[in-house]
């Protein structure tokens, strides 16, 4: 994969996402938002984002296919150099970059402009790692127009996107030598997350040492995760696909109450989507906030993607566009 984005709708992307994402969503036309634009932040022109650091006050965890794909194909950046610090400085699983959770609480209590801290990956006015910044910076708009749906429709295709990434970031570390057991059993030990970081910025050298055991190098290990998607690059949607219905299957064994109405439902899904309307409850929270990962909802591929298409259609499907969207507008 050699062009720098993949673009989805007014999304660019990082290419490896291309193959993760169903056709009939990367088919999509959507225009840009209006006035998003980084370079003359309207939040911080209405005094609700402090100029300094915009909305990028947050930390991401980033999947390892992410990290695979900017160490073999990101440009020599700041944040470049950032994961790879965080490498040397064990703050890596496989699954995951991952955050300290003292630096999280730390995010989390923003009481005054002047003390929001700045995501490492900030550098000069924007995102040092772009292309290949994960789902929940990707999915973030500043600005919603009418009609209301298109909320909605960008939570839901942020859903999609979060549920792709969790999922692959899981199946690929599993494809690529992870023992599911031996990962719960290290991370097991320490029931409280603060006791895993005992200088508040490392992994404990032990747990690190358990999570790495049998895989390599962190990051020969996340090219291999990226590279996955590249050799299978003409599969991997059916393979996540297949593997989250399993996943869903081994919830209602073990979490629910067994119901073979639903494991059917979920077995025999087709592998093409059409629009699904959201249950009332779903709308709900597709108009408040993006649906993250697995653990949020018990959804198949196919009917996640069922909920961008139906709110797709209800917003874009409008005799003038131009009413609601400008299509010179800078892209997100």
């Amino acid at each position: 994969m050699s062009q720098e984005f993949f673009r989805l709708g007014a999304i660019n992307l990082a290419p490896c996402w291309e193959p993760m994402i169903h056709p009939s969503i990367r088919a999509l036309t959507f225009p840009p938002v209006p006035q998003v634009d980084c370079n003359n932040c309207r939040m911080v022109n209405a005094r609700l984002f402090p100029a300094h650091v915009k909305c990028c006050s947050r930390t991401p965890d980033l999947p390892n296919f992410l990290i695979g794909s900017l160490l073999v194909e990101g440009p020599e950046t700041h944040g470049k150099q950032v994961v790879r610090d965080w490498i040397v400085q064990r703050r890596t699983d496989p699954l995951y970059a991952l955050v300290p959770p003292q630096r999280r609480q730390e995010e989390s209590g923003l009481h005054s402009f002047e003390a929001w801290p700045v995501c490492p990956m900030y550098k000069e006015g924007g995102c040092s790692i772009y292309a290949h910044r994960p789902y929940v910076c990707m999915g973030y708009h500043c600005f919603f127009p009418d009609p209301p749906e298109l909320y909605a429709f960008w939570n839901s295709l942020s859903s999609l996107l979060a549920l792709i990434s969790v999922c692959a970031s899981q199946f690929l570390a599993i494809r690529c030598g992870l023992d599911t057991q031996s990962f719960r059993r290290a991370w097991g030990a320490f029931p409280n997350e603060e006791e895993a970081w005992p200088d508040s910025q490392q992994l404990d050298p032990n747990l690190h040492q358990q999570l790495w055991a049998s895989l390599g190098a962190p990051s020969e290990f996340y090219q291999r995760c990226y590279r996955y998607i590249l050799d299978h690059r003409e599969t991997i949607l059916y393979e996540l696909d297949q593997f989250r219905r399993e996943q869903l299957i081994r919830f209602l064994a073990v979490e629910d109450h067994p119901d073979p109405l639903r494991e059917h439902v979920i077995r025999q899904q087709p592998t093409e989507p059409s629009p699904i309307a959201p249950e009332p409850e779903d709308h709900k929270r597709y108009m408040k906030e993006l649906i993250l990962g697995p653990d949020k909802h018990r959804w198949t591929f196919r009917e996640i993607e069922g909920h961008v298409l139906w709110y797709y259609h209800r917003v874009f499907a409008k005799s003038h566009p131009s009413d609601v969207f400008s299509p010179d507008a800078p892209n997100p």
